[in-house]
């Protein structure tokens, strides 16, 4: 999926700027808020109406937000409670197992060391960062 989308991204940084937007995302975003007028503004059900909206513009604006997973909701979880997970010794194992068996998860106090914790963020950060193509 990652390459369909670098694939697509490296398309349409190459084609937005001929119609005046940026070579960027938020380029993409300006061009797909202002397609809706010729393709119909459901994305996901062509509204029939020839005489109004090009169909095929509406099938290859679909089928881009299909591609790039973009314009529909994602679903959010609700929150059914606020919670402070419990932290438990390592020692204390049928504690922290009773927990892991109810909750489905269980902290561990102690385990590592402040700057393996520290080693372990930055790990995390500059995989992040690695990853943004776009430099932002």
């Amino acid at each position: 999926h990652r390459e369909v989308v670098e694939m697509t991204f490296a398309v349409q940084s190459a084609l937005l700027p001929r119609y005046g937007f940026e070579a960027n995302p938020r380029g993409v975003q300006e061009m797909r808020d202002e397609m809706p007028i010729y393709a119909g503004w459901d994305t996901w059900n062509w509204p029939g109406n020839f005489e109004l909206f090009d169909e095929v513009v509406w099938k290859i604006r679909r089928d881009i937000h299909i591609i790039l997973d973009m314009g529909q909701q994602v679903p959010r979880m609700p929150i059914a409670r606020a919670m402070r997970p419990s932290r438990f010794s390592i020692d204390d194992k049928d504690a922290w197992l009773r927990h892991l068996a109810d909750e489905g998860f269980v902290v561990l106090a102690g385990v590592v060391e402040e700057q393996q914790v520290a080693h372990a963020y930055h790990l995390l950060w500059s995989f992040i960062e690695g990853t943004d193509k776009a430099g932002t």
